[in-house]
């Protein structure tokens, strides 16, 4: 079982990598983005709904400057979820 840290770090590699047709610039520093990938753990740990997850990523899309993509969402969602739960206490 990873510890947390661990896991919110995997997020931030989810998300780096899942926005395949509009890849994050590396220039977004890693603790902005390990602040959205802290709260989506967090979303994730407290068994939130499918969609209030899709939600959330969209949101970040949106603070980050990105369009919204609903298939990118969706797909960031579940490699997070499946991440999170797999290797969570």
């Amino acid at each position: 079982m990873a510890n947390d840290a661990a896991l919110i770090q995997g997020v931030i590699v989810i998300c780096r990598d899942g926005l395949d047709y509009q890849p994050l610039p590396h220039s977004i520093p890693d603790n902005k983005l390990g602040l959205y990938a802290a709260l989506l753990f967090n979303l994730i740990k407290a068994d939130e709904s499918e969609a209030v997850l899709r939600k959330t990523v969209a949101d970040i899309q949106i603070e980050l400057g990105l369009s919204v993509n609903d298939h990118r969402s969706k797909k960031i969602v579940a490699r997070a979820v499946a991440l999170v739960r797999e290797n969570s206490n």
